[in-house]
């Protein structure tokens, strides 16, 4: 079934499917819905499905205005103090529903990446972690991200973006939910992992029965249980965080990063004993590089580990973390899902066809899930 059309029927049947399934709401919620003026009708079905559960529900409105004028008029300190705004929905709401864009990001490009961390350092006080304090559940979705002018600068076919988008939703949650489960099960009682690939990557890492977060789409009782309040749609990963001080080797990522409105290709990263030690990429590292140079904490720490679980979903379209058999790997801030790097800066890379091998055993090989029990 093909969600995110121009059609009320499909928006109510997305917003039955976030609403109810994923985060079960109920007649004693109060729910925030964020929202882009592109993306509108989207968030006025999530709203009227909350009221249908007897809710109360409010809509945020975001525009590009707004995002940019934010980041562009606001000093540093002020962006990085925690927001009153926030602050007072934080108190109040029980689940948030969150779509972000900017619609158009060719000006993330003029940002200054000292503002970005910033504000970064500023959302992480306005909202942690005082959403852990109150258990706030949230789903985030991606649909906002969607647009041609997104597609243009980054240099996707939209409607081959948006069928890809379409299809990942399309996924079945309860089979996601139980590869996920299979997946955790290992990771959850694992020690050594080593990764690598054709391309020259070869790390290790430890894990150290960190708590796993299995993102099925849905946040149910065993979520809530181990304080795992978060999910996307589309769905389809697990995450843990890795042992800050381990980490030795290096990884040559195979899938571009898009960010701060450009292609970062040929990502490479070494470390020593969990940290950092170089950073490097075939093209366009400076808008990461600008900000990791400008952040504070422990930026430069290894972080986690998101292991893809979604067969429909596709490589090249801002959801890379969620494809069968994609390895992320983390630097800098965790503490967010339970780790001990508290910075204001974070960033990720992603691999298509690496082995991993947890404790001795190859749970992906080139790319390629495998739970077959080894022998």
């Amino acid at each position: 079934m093909a969600f995110f059309e121009v059609k009320n029927v499909l928006h109510e049947e997305l917003a039955r499917v976030v609403v109810k399934d994923a985060l079960g709401i109920n007649s004693s919620d109060v729910v925030t819905i964020t929202t882009w003026d592109h993306t509108i009708d989207v968030a006025n079905a999530f709203a009227v499905e909350c009221f249908r559960q007897g809710a109360d529900a409010i809509i945020v409105l975001w525009t590009d205005e707004y995002y940019y004028g934010l980041l562009r008029e606001l000093s540093e300190a002020s962006l990085g103090e925690h927001s009153k705004i926030c602050e007072m929905f934080t108190e109040t709401e029980t689940a948030t529903i969150g779509m972000f864009g900017p619609k158009n990001p060719e000006g993330l490009k003029l940002l200054s990446p000292s503002k970005i961390n910033a504000w970064g350092e500023g959302e992480r006080k306005s909202h942690y972690p005082r959403n852990i304090e109150r258990c706030i559940r949230n789903v985030g979705l991606p649909l906002a991200l969607l647009t041609p002018e997104r597609a243009k600068v980054y240099g996707f076919k939209f409607e081959s973006w948006k069928k890809a988008m379409n299809d990942a939703l399309s996924m079945d949650l309860k089979k996601i939910t139980k590869k996920g489960r299979e997946v955790a099960s290992i990771i959850e009682k694992a020690h050594e992992v080593h990764l690598t690939a054709a391309n020259g990557t070869d790390l290790t890492f430890d894990l150290n029965k960190r708590p796993v977060h299995v993102d099925d789409g849905i946040i149910d009782k065993e979520d809530l249980a181990k304080k795992s309040f978060d999910a996307q749609l589309p769905a389809g990963s697990v995450l843990t965080t890795i042992v800050e001080s381990s980490g030795n080797g290096k990884v040559n990522f195979d899938q571009p990063l898009q960010s701060m409105g450009l292609n970062v290709t040929g990502i490479e990263w070494e470390f020593k004993d969990g940290k950092l030690v170089a950073m490097k990429a075939r093209k366009n590292l400076e808008p990461i590089s600008r900000q990791f140079e400008k952040a504070s904490g422990d930026k430069d720490r290894i972080s986690f580990l998101q292991i893809g679980l979604n067969p429909k979903a596709e490589y090249g379209y801002l959801m890379d973390h969620i494809v069968e058999g994609a390895v992320q790997i983390g630097v800098g801030d965790n503490e967010y899902i339970g780790g001990r790097n508290s910075s204001s800066f974070g960033t990720v890379a992603t691999m298509g066809k690496a082995t991993l091998d947890i404790d001795g055993r190859t749970i992906l090989s080139k790319g390629k899930l495998s739970l077959k029990s080894s022998s």
